[in-house]
Order: structure tokens, then sequence, then C-alpha cells
């Protein structure tokens, strides 16, 4: 610089200058110097403050930013992240710092230092991350041995990688700072795709990368912890398994059931039908259809089955007794009936059993039991049996047909009655015109000649079918009284003949006593009555009116135990125990005694009949 006219000088560096000394000496126009003069300078004022002029993000995520600021010094740049870069300001002032690592949004600050350590006030200057990572790179899926997958790949360093696996689950891993990532599904997986994507620290998320999955691979085997048999005769087994297979199993007798692992790798199934002894075989099969090697079990049936229940006794229509009940299906129940025969048959799937016996049987104890398909036997179940009498009524008082049956003993001719009943039941027949039964004879029915046996000669082993007896020392022509007394069956209360004494009976009438029509259960059939069992009462009193051909009637009130099948009369007009028709003719026999009519409007004048009417 020039010295003013004064003597004065001034003279600035064109650059900031450090701590050093400060050399001056004088040049006259001759050229002549002064000797110099040197002064020390010590360098104590900051730098200004540098500028940002620009923050700029890479594709990849990390930030570039540029600025200016007193050359020489260094600018010291802090990222979001809180990272730092440190740049030489040039000789123009200028410098750029660029971030190691992707950033989110955030303030980054510069300050200056110079060489003398002179620190600027710091600059901040907000930066908003909005761009989108690439999209993640090197993508692969792999199959764990027990069938979840792991999938590994690249990315923007501390990002996110989040990755969606075929069964849609989600799991999220953080990219390292090499820019690595793995991440493992909690489950097996199925075919399927595999789709990843990117998302940084200020939520922008990558395209996605998608990655075909195909599984081909077996499950493990299936573990068989338990093999358990249930009072029922089901077998209950339980193990573990994949995760999401279906374990089919198959029991001893060939039946499958399916079920599907839970979550925890649990499984359970029950048979639907009482098993026996053999293997029980399960194989897991997964979404994609691949099947396990099997794991097979041995089970051993020696439970009993539970005693059977009989649910009815009954007897069909050809007298033979039906027995239903329940039980272990697929078991086999023998029903002894009370004759000492038995009866097999298998019980069905829904645990109904029915049978029949092959004869008609006695009264006496049904005893059923189960066999299952390993041959234990059940404990038996009991039930009694109480015979009874077909619908169908013993004919009464019928007249002998022609036979030659015959009597060899008395040779005398005899008649042949027919009827139905039940088989095992004592038939008792007498003639009309022997009052005291002295001739009273009592037969059974045949089981399969078609004759009468003697009681003497008893055979319970008796069939159904409908049968005829001889009636000895009975003359053609001549009425029989039939009677017949069952338990559980109808009863058959049967009328005089039409030729009652010297009356000729023209029909009957039968009411309730007070003339009301018969009740439900009881039927008129023209000349008997039959009284279905059960009725709600131990007896029945009934109103039986006689109209004799010479228009006369006759009337008597009887009671029929219904427990008993016998008839007593109302009153004392005839004896106790005699029959209905021995009943009725004692009566007519005491009016033709007395010479009287027999009108239903005279019987007040008559009181020996009061108490019958």
């Amino acid at each position: 610089v020039e010295i003013d006219s004064e003597g004065n000088w001034t003279a600035t560096s064109e650059t900031p200058q450090p701590n050093g000394d400060v050399t001056v000496l004088v040049c006259d126009p001759n050229g002549n110097d002064s000797p110099p003069v040197t002064t020390p300078y010590v360098d104590t004022q900051d730098p200004l403050p540098p500028v940002v002029t620009t923050i700029d993000q890479e594709p990849e995520g990390p930030v570039t930013v540029t600025g200016t600021g007193e050359p020489g010094s260094i600018a010291k740049v802090t990222f979001p992240d809180g990272t730092t870069a440190e740049v030489e300001v040039d000789g123009a002032g200028n410098w750029t710092a660029t971030a190691e690592a992707p950033q989110g949004s955030g303030n980054v600050t510069v300050v200056l230092c110079d060489e003398n350590g002179n620190e600027s006030d710091p600059v901040e200057t907000p930066f908003v991350d909005d761009q989108d990572p690439l999209p993640p790179a090197d993508v692969t899926v792999t199959q764990q041995p027990e069938g979840p997958l792991t999938v590994t790949g690249t990315g923007e360093p501390g990002a996110t990688a989040k990755v969606v696996f075929p069964d849609g689950t989600v799991v999220e891993a953080e990219i390292d700072g090499e820019g690595n990532f793995t991440a493992t599904s909690a489950a097996p997986q199925t075919s399927g795709d595999t789709v990843v994507t990117v998302c940084d620290a200020g939520g922008n998320e990558s395209e996605v990368t998608t990655t075909s999955f195909v599984d081909d691979q077996q499950p493990l085997p299936p573990v068989v912890t338990d093999v358990v048999q249930g009072p029922d005769g089901r077998v209950t087994v339980t193990g573990t398994a994949e995760p999401g297979t279906v374990t089919t199993i198959t029991f001893p007798d060939g039946s499958t059931v399916e079920v599907e692992v839970d979550e925890n790798g649990n499984y359970t199934a029950v048979s639907e039908t009482p098993q026996t002894s053999g293997e029980v075989s399960v194989v897991a099969t997964d979404e994609a259809g691949n099947v396990s090697d099997p794991a097979e079990e041995d089970f051993l049936d020696d439970r009993a089955p539970e005693a059977p229940v009989i649910a009815s006794v009954a007897t069909n229509d050809d007298a033979n007794v039906v027995v239903t009940g329940t039980g272990e299906p697929g078991s086999t129940v023998t029903v002894t009936f009370p004759d000492g025969s038995a009866v097999e048959t298998l019980v069905g799937p829904d645990g109904r059993w029915t049978v029949t016996s092959l004869t008609q049987q006695p009264d006496g104890e049904i005893t059923t039991v189960l066999t299952d398909g390993a041959g234990n036997v059940s404990e038996p179940a009991t039930a009694s049996y109480v015979s009874e009498l077909f619908d169908r009524p013993i004919f009464p008082d019928v007249r002998t047909g022609g036979g030659d049956g015959g009597d060899a003993a008395s040779g005398s001719d005899s008649g042949q009655i027919s009827g139905v009943g039940e088989i095992g039941r004592e038939v008792f027949a007498n003639r009309l015109g022997d009052p005291d039964r002295t001739d009273r004879r009592a037969w059974e029915l045949p089981q399969r000649e078609n004759e009468a046996r003697d009681r003497s000669e008893r055979d319970t082993q008796f069939r159904g079918d409908d049968y005829m007896i001889d009636v000895p020392g009975a003359p053609l022509g001549e009425q029989i009284w039939i009677e017949a007394v069952a338990k559980g069956a109808s009863i058959n209360v049967e009328f005089a003949s039409s030729t009652t004494g010297e009356r000729t009976v023209a029909r009957w009438e039968v009411t309730q006593a007070n003339g009301a029509p018969l009740p439900s259960g009881v039927e008129f059939m023209g000349d008997y009555i039959v009284i279905e069992r059960p009725l709600d009462a131990e007896a029945l009193t009934l109103r039986v009116r006689a109209l004799l051909e010479n228009g006369q009637a006759i009337t008597q009130s009887v009671t029929i135990d219904l427990r008993t099948a016998t008839v007593e009369p109302v009153g004392e007009a005839v004896a106790a125990g005699q029959t209905l028709h021995e009943q009725m003719a004692s009566l007519i026999a005491q009016a033709d005694a007395q010479d009287r009519p027999l009108l239903d409007g005279d019987w007040e004048e008559r009181p020996m009949l009061d108490a019958a009417e």
C-alpha cells in the first residue's frame, strides 16, 4: 500500500489469517527497502457463520449439503441421524459434505472452524425426507426343515425391510449398516408369493420386490403322544405336527378322521366308532398337498364294552319276542331268552340293535351281553319277560264239527274247535250240559303237530299257529264252552249260546252299567266282548241284556276283574264264581221256575232279581 502524505498507510489481507508474524518494510521510489519490522499476530476472531446453499438427497438415501464459508476453514456438518462430516472450505470459499448413511427428516447443522480453532455460530437448516428408498435387492427365499421360510436381501441401511409371507403374516427386520437383512416366518408356509418392501425412518416406502415360492417339501412326520380308549370304546389320539397342516388318522378298523393342527402344533382326533386292537397311523398334509411320512402306533383293546341297555321287550304278531336296545356300535349283542336259546346280531353304527326270538317264549328273564371285536365281553343287562296272548281271541262257545278224533277210551265221538292263543297257556273246555264241569279238561297248544297235548304232556316250546283241539266225549252238534285266561293280553268275556234253557236269544246288547256306550278299549263282537289291556282301572262293570226271540229280555250286570280276567255278578241273584253264561242261564231258570214273563219293565215287581238288576 502507498504511504499517504501524512505518512499513514493501511493494509488488509485478502484472506483470513492464522496466528503468526506480520512483517512490514518500506520501499522508496528508488527501490530502496527499509529494514523489515515484524509484529506477532494472534487470531482470536470467530469465522463468520457458513451459508448452506443446498440439501439434496441421493437415490440411495444419503444427503449432500453444499455451502460457503471462510476459505481454508473446516465446515463441520451434523446430519439428522447425528452423524457428522467435516470438509475443508476451498480457496473460493465453497464446501460440499455428504452423509454416509440415508437420512430421515430433521435438521442439518453446519459450523466453521478456522486454523486457530475459532468456531463460527452454527447454522441449522431443516431437511424433509420425502424420497422413497430403492426397492430391496438380492432377495432369496429358503424353506426350513420344519416348514417356515427365511427371506434374505439388501436395502437401504438403517431402514426396515417389511416381508409379507404367503400366508399373509408379516415380519419386519432392520437393515444393518452394510445393507443386509434377514426375516423368518413364525409358521410353516405353503406355495405363494413373498413380498418385500423397504421403509425408511421418514416413513417412505419403496416399491415391492416379489419372489415366488413353491412348497415342495414334505412336512416332518407327526408325533403320536397318546392313544386312549374311552368308556364307549372309541379311541382318542393326541400328538404334535407342523402347525397349519391337516393330520389324517387311520384307526384299526380302517376308518379315518381328519383334524387341523393348531397354531401350537397340537392335534386331537376321536374315532367315530369303537375300535378293536390294531395299528393307528397318522400322516400330515400341508396346504400345498405335500404328505409326510406316517407315524404309527400300536393300540391294544383291552377294555370291555359298557353293558348294553335294553330299551323294550315286546311280542310280535307271531308271538315271538322282540328285544331292542342300545350298545357299543360295531360290537355283537347276544340275547339269551327265557327258554335258553340265544340270538346274536351286530350293533348298528347308531348304537341300536334289535333281536327277535326264533320261537315263542315262556315267562322268564332275558339276558344281553356285548362282545367287541377284541373279544372283550361286557357285564350283562337283564329284563323280565311276561308272555302274552295273541290279539286274536280264542273263539268261544262254538259247536263241535264232525271230527274223527274220538275218545278211544270212552268210545264216544268228539268234535273239534279251532282258534288262536298263546303257546304254553292252558285252554279249558267243557260242555254246556255239564254245569259242574265234571268233564272239564285242559289242553295246551301243540308245537308242530296239528293236535292237542294233554297237560300231562306239557311242552312249552310251542309255535303260535292256529290250532285244532279234539274235545273227547263231546257229542256232535253239542255246544262247547271255552275259557282262556292270560297275562297282559286282551280279555274275552263270552256269552251263553243262542239257546239258554228253553229260551232262544235273538241278540245281545252290552252297555256300561249306567246304560252309556262302551268305553274306549272295550269292543262288543256280537256274542262276546274284547277288553284291551291296559285300561286305567282294576275292574269294569257292564250291563248285558239278552233279547229273546219271544220278545222277552233278561239283564245282568257283571263286574270284570281286569287283573285276573274273572267275571263276577253284581248282587246275589246268582252264585259267585259262575261264568257269564252260567249267570245268565241261572237268571232265566229262576224266571222259568216262577212262570213269570221276562220283561225289562217288570224287574221292580220281582224282589229276588232286584239285586241283579
